[in-house]
């Protein structure tokens, strides 16, 4: 009969939390009101969400402005060949950024690193021992 070893559920369970706190985190999008096309590509690299004057909402991970227009690279992949989307500066409503707030994931990541250790001490009390199967 095999044992398991009592951390491996845990460190597994804290190693998803950890991964759901990296791709949610405390993010948030932050509308900036740029106004020179300087402006807009000092956002970069941060993915950016554009809200047009007809009320269309589009996000885009790579961008350029050009002239009096913003080029932005719909595809997900990466690609110089991704579809590309051209948008005049004077038809857009809102450009917001994703920003990350790091104290507060930080806090978060720590409070959950806690927590899951707490629960290990519960789960190990009285019964731990250094490795010895019994």
């Amino acid at each position: 009969m095999s044992r398991h070893h009592p951390l491996r559920q845990p460190a597994a369970a804290l190693l998803g939390a950890l991964v759901l706190l990296h791709t949610t985190g405390c993010t948030t999008w932050r509308t900036f009101t740029p106004t020179t096309p300087k402006q807009i590509e000092e956002l970069a690299p941060l993915p950016i969400r554009i809200v047009t004057t007809t009320g269309d909402t589009i996000v885009a991970q790579r961008y350029q402005v050009r002239g009096d227009s913003i080029v932005l690279r719909t595809g997900g992949g990466g690609a110089a060949t991704d579809p590309t989307r051209t948008l005049a500066l004077a038809g857009l409503r809102s450009i917001e950024g994703r920003t990350t707030n790091t104290a507060g994931t930080v806090v978060l990541g720590a409070a959950m690193v806690a927590g899951v250790l707490g629960l290990i001490a519960v789960a190990n009390a009285g019964n731990f021992s250094w490795g010895s199967a019994q």
